[in-house]
């Protein structure tokens, strides 16, 4: 629910910041500063894109899931995204999510929220334990087969 709200609420707080800064330094150079951030932005998601990719590819070739790596792709489309669409404070969340850190910070705290996490890792610790050990039931039919054989 506060997700939507605040979807709801970024056109309006968007507004408000064009008025203020267009206020402080003029309509012209509050559109400019606008593409330009735009732009910046994009130059530098797409050198880390490259980034993210290679890493993600030696992952790979490691034998390992680029999970990081496919986190920090989908932060990077959203930062796109939230760059493309004009405005100072999705600019600022765009930018935010271009900062390694910060997704790292955000991928760790999305992750105490994953209930699927428990249930592997309790999956993992229950496969390891006693794994020689097959519990079943068994009959014996040796007998039947020696008495079929006479």
């Amino acid at each position: 629910m506060p997700f939507i709200l605040l979807l709801a609420l970024i056109p309006f707080i968007e507004i408000y910041t064009f008025i203020e800064v267009g206020d402080e330094i003029g309509a012209g150079k509050t559109i400019a500063l606008c593409i330009l951030t735009a732009f910046i932005g994009i130059i530098l998601i797409k050198i880390q894109g490259v980034q993210t990719l290679i890493r993600a590819q030696s992952s790979l070739r490691a034998g390992l899931m680029p999970i990081e790596e496919l986190f920090s792709g989908f932060c990077l489309i959203i930062a796109a995204i939230f760059l493309l669409i004009p405005g100072f404070v999705t600019d600022f969340m765009g930018f935010l999510l271009i900062i390694p850190p910060f997704r790292s910070f955000l991928r760790h705290n999305l992750t105490k929220f994953d209930h699927f996490s428990e249930i592997k890792r309790k999956n993992r610790e229950y496969r390891t334990q006693d794994d020689d050990i097959i519990e079943g039931q068994y009959k014996d039919v040796s007998k039947d087969h020696d008495r079929l054989e006479k």
